[in-house]
């Protein structure tokens, strides 16, 4: 079945059947939805050996503030770090 069959044949249900299939979809669907988890996943494989500089790819980086970014609309915060010998700024 193709996804402009699906549709169509959603849109045909009655008001109480599409609202039984969305409450489905929701509930079953949720763990899918909620992507903070699949982040953290990724930032620490991505920083498992340390952060290196982007600019002299040092491993002398220090902690440097903290700044935020949009996840599904969700204000997250994220740490800040500087390189000690040039002095960069890198995420």
């Amino acid at each position: 079945m193709k996804l402009v069959d699906i549709i169509k044949a959603v849109q045909s249900l009655n008001t109480t059947d599409q609202q039984r299939l969305l409450d489905f979809f929701t509930t079953n669907l949720k763990p899918f939805l909620t992507s903070e988890p699949i982040f953290n996943d990724i930032l620490e494989r991505k920083n498992a050996d340390g952060y290196t500089c982007p600019h002299c790819s040092s491993k002398e980086v220090v902690r440097f503030g903290k700044y935020m970014v949009k996840v599904n609309s969700k204000d997250v915060e994220r740490q800040r770090y500087r390189c000690k010998k040039t002095k960069g700024m890198g995420a």
